[in-house]
């Protein structure tokens, strides 16, 4: 047999030359009858589709069509003129690159965008007809016309009298050319490796190494696309292009495999695998609509987090989620025993619709399949409410608190109801410290804390009236935030006063906690302490740094007595560790007379709205409670409005402390660490000044003790500023962290 001739292979010779033998190459017209067939089905199946939209699905395709679907069908277009073999790669960018710039000036100038258009169509089937072309030829003479007098008129038009047109223009060409450099160099540099590498073999390489695998034409394919999607990620095209399809092109005749075919299939595969063309036009387009001063390298830095995200999301799903966090359950939970109710099966079900929503491409909330747990205060529809009381054994409600309907519209998944003391009370419930089982978790929110701390969910929900949410996270080691009274809506949620009631947030991150604030603040005309209030981006306030170093006020309370020898100490570390920025604060004799006035506001109200339990089962109540709700029956009424009227006073004085001078009050969350033993969970008092006055507080796990167990650094911050808060409290865990 006589030695093959050097040069390209013998099917891709006959695709460049007519002559190289009768049909050589040639596309079977059964291809284009199947081509148009599906074609037509498509086109009826998107009809079916769209007749069957409802109002709102209508208008987000009606704004699809305004913005991204124009530059959809260009860059469709563009590609296939290539495949098909209309024009050039070169030819076709020229004109994909006068479609976008139509486009961009469209948007900016229709009405004369439209009639140049037109006047550019008419010259076009004038100097078409002339030149005695056919109707086809008429068709593109009048298109490619219109689109460049369309294009070119409006902005010699107004090029004159718009110093941002002249500024767009000039940034433009700038990156025009930016980008072509980039893009020769790429070209150059992979044509460089791609010789190299063949010039030492390594092409002849990768060629036996496949040939000696024994692949069916199938199986070449299935490899082939498979190498190309899993180089498409760090890869650009160019690499893929110019380096690895000159591998693969010349096994193509041994397989038997069309190149139209192979080409058709790269190029699918690169739009799966590199997302640069859809990504491209989405920074230019928010270069657009974007203020003067941002820049597109910072649209893309500002991408890239979001693009991670779409991929973990494709990766891991809800489901894969839930199962994980239900495994860390049956691993912990039997010793920790945070959870008052769990039903693993529904939990599941909620993952599996949350995931065939989102691969649906409807669209998604921040917390979509997120799981989070519940205390067991908060009405839900579709698990029990017992209030950690054998008198609401087996209780349940047809409808959903505020808080729980708005983390279901956030997509979260509810996991499970965590356990909660007696009717959020001081009398303990069975959960204990992750940390150690032999310390209390605190209370009342114990089981979301233990939850959250013990890994078995990422967020949790709580409450606060004394201190319940402030001392949990301490003990646990997680953070916890306690916000300004009436910001998240407290309808649903049991109520023992509406005074000091408050919403409590869990979670092992900062950032997760802004998340979860950012989707819970809301009015409900059924908590009468919300109101109506902007929205306010928590988590990028949360995230920036301060405009200047935060000023803390250290405040010991008259309580430092009775705080631990290991925190007192790890207290005046932490001062000293912040030098100038912290200055300790004596507060006035009206905030040590505040405990009182808690106190007598709590027990009048808690026995005010705990009335129906007192009458009718007040024999199956603990101690604790009866001797609190007998204590706060026995409150006069004089002594309780006089209480009252005196938050006003309290507030405003610390409102004034913030304004003059301080970010936010340093102050411990609780005596120490978690006590030994399950009969107290803790000293709430160190957090009742603030639930009196409903200033935000926030527990930051910052320290330990000496036994080891954790120890938080409580912050508080004026009303109604919770984002400063947390971003004050990041700066503080980045600078001890630090240091």
């Amino acid at each position: 047999m006589a030695p093959q001739a050097e040069g390209p292979p013998e099917e891709m010779t006959s695709l460049r030359d007519p002559t190289a033998g009768a049909g050589a190459g040639k596309i079977p017209e059964r291809f284009y009858a199947w081509f148009w067939g599906l074609a037509a089905l498509s086109g009826l199946l998107l009809l079916v589709y769209f007749w069957r939209m409802d109002g709102e699905q209508l208008e987000i395709l009606r704004e699809l069509c305004a913005s991204v679907v124009p530059l959809g069908v260009l860059t469709v277009v563009v590609l296939a003129v290539i495949l098909f073999g209309i024009c050039t790669a070169t030819e076709s960018a020229a004109i994909g690159a006068l479609g976008a710039l139509y486009l961009a000036v469209m948007a900016r100038y229709q009405h004369q965008v439209l009639w140049w258009s037109l006047a550019g169509a008419i010259v076009g089937v004038a100097l078409g007809w002339w030149s005695g072309e056919d109707f086809a030829s008429l068709l593109v003479s009048a298109s490619i016309a219109g689109t460049l007098v369309g294009t070119v008129a409006p902005l010699l038009w107004n090029l004159k009298n718009s110093p941002e047109l002249r500024e767009n223009i000039k940034q433009s060409t700038f990156l025009t050319a930016k980008t072509t450099a980039m893009v020769c160099w790429l070209f150059v540099g992979s044509a460089l490796f791609s010789a190299v590498f063949a010039l030492h073999g390594g092409q002849g390489l990768i060629e036996r190494w496949v040939l000696s695998l024994n692949l069916s034409p199938l199986g070449f394919q299935i490899t082939a696309q498979l190498i190309i999607f899993l180089l498409g990620w760090p890869l650009e095209w160019t690499e893929i292009i110019v380096i690895f399809c000159p591998i693969f092109i010349p096994l193509l005749s041994h397989f038997h495999i069309d190149p139209i075919l192979f080409g058709t299939m790269v190029a699918v595969n690169l739009q799966a695998a590199f997302l640069s063309p859809p990504v491209a036009m989405s920074a230019f387009y928010l270069k657009g609509v974007s203020p003067k001063h941002v820049t597109l390298n910072q649209i893309f830095a500002g991408m890239m987090p979001y693009m991670i995200i779409v991929l973990i999301c494709r990766v891991i799903s809800s489901v894969q989620l839930v199962e994980a966090c239900l495994g860390r359950v049956r691993e912990t939970d039997a010793q920790v025993q945070a959870f008052a109710f769990l039903d693993p099966e529904h939990a599941l079900a909620q993952a599996r619709a949350a995931d065939e929503w989102r691969l649906s491409g409807r669209p998604i909330g921040p917390l979509h399949g997120v799981p989070v747990g519940v205390k067991d205060i908060f009405d839900t529809a579709d698990m029990p409410t017992e209030n950690g009381s054998p008198l609401h054994a087996g209780r349940t409600t047809s409808h959903d608190a505020t808080v729980v309907a708005m983390l279901r519209a956030a997509g979260a998944v509810i996991l499970g109801k965590t356990v909660t003391t007696e009717f959020a009370g001081r009398a303990p419930g069975k959960t204990r410290n992750p940390h150690d089982p032999a310390h209390t978790p605190g209370g009342s929110s114990s089981g979301s804390a233990a939850a959250v701390a013990g890994g078995m969910i990422p967020l949790a929900l709580g409450s606060q009236t004394g201190g319940s949410t402030i001392r949990p996270a301490s003990f646990c080691g997680v953070y916890g935030l306690k916000p300004t009274h009436g910001l998240i809506p407290r309808h649903g949620m049991l109520r023992l006063s509406r005074t000091l009631d408050h919403v409590g947030l869990f979670a092992r991150t900062l950032e997760d906690l802004a998340l979860l604030l950012e989707q819970l603040v809301g009015h409900d005309e059924r908590d009468p302490d919300s109101r109506p209030r902007a929205r306010i981006p928590y988590r990028d306030v949360a995230a920036q740094a301060p405009p200047l170093p935060p000023m803390f006020a250290f405040v010991k309370t008259e309580r430092w007595d009775g705080v631990d020898a290991d925190a007192r100490e790890a207290f005046a570390e932490l001062a000293a560790h912040l030098g100038e920025r912290a200055e300790e604060l004596e507060l006035s004799g009206a905030a040590g007379e505040a405990l009182e006035w808690h106190r007598i506001i709590m027990e009048a109200e808690t026995a005010a709205n705990l009335g129906r339990e007192w009458e009718t089962g007040r024999a199956r109540l603990s101690p604790a409670l009866r001797a609190r709700l007998e204590r706060g029956r026995a409150v006069p009424a004089v002594d309780y409005l006089r209480a009252l009227a005196r938050i006003p006073a309290l507030a405003e004085g610390f409102a004034e402390l913030f304004a003059q001078r301080y970010d936010a009050i340093l102050t411990p969350a609780a005596p120490g660490t978690a006590p030994a033993g399950l009969d107290s969970t803790g000293d709430p008092a160190y957090c009742t000044l603030w639930t009196l006055a409903g200033m935000p507080a926030l527990s930051v796990p910052l320290m330990q003790g000496a036994n080891g167990l954790p120890l938080g650094v409580q912050l508080v911050g004026p009303r109604d500023g919770d984002a400063r808060l947390l971003r004050t409290a990041r700066w503080l865990a980045a600078r001890v962290a630090a240091e």
